[in-house]
């Protein structure tokens, strides 16, 4: 019986750090997000819905809100496409928050020298963007 426990134990505790190890890419939720333009820092809002390839992120511009185009979350990694933007979030997750750039894809010719896509357009090198998970202010 007590082997039987111990096993009992030792299955239930492999299944809790699994689940726990599920979650940690589980991205849903409001953010706080910043990205650098100029030596400016922009912040705004950005929230997350789904995962894997049924990911969706909003953006707001007051009341006005802007999906992604596609979208996805895989192995710590994630990228939030605007098409009607020419825009692109594409970051990385690490200790619960995201790093990485905003991207623009400009058609034609691209001063900053940009990467070469395989449509003609070219992304620029990308914004530093950062974000972490929006925590509400306390009443005072």
């Amino acid at each position: 019986m007590r082997s039987l426990s111990r096993s009992f134990i030792g299955i239930a505790t492999l299944a809790l750090g699994a689940g726990a190890f599920a979650n940690a890419e589980n991205l849903e939720g409001r953010w706080s997000a910043t990205l650098v333009q100029g030596g400016t820092t922009i912040p705004f809002r950005l929230d997350i819905s789904g995962d894997g390839d049924k990911a969706v992120g909003t953006l707001y511009n007051g009341e006005d809100k802007e999906f992604t185009t596609s979208a996805s979350i895989k192995n710590g990694k994630v990228e939030l496409n605007f098409e009607h933007y020419l825009t692109s979030i594409v970051a990385t997750v690490k200790d619960g928050e995201l790093d990485g750039t905003i991207e623009v894809t400009r058609r034609g010719a691209s001063r900053a020298g940009g990467a070469l896509e395989e449509n003609g357009a070219r992304r620029n090198g990308g914004s530093p963007f950062h974000a972490t998970r929006y925590v509400a202010a306390s009443a005072a």
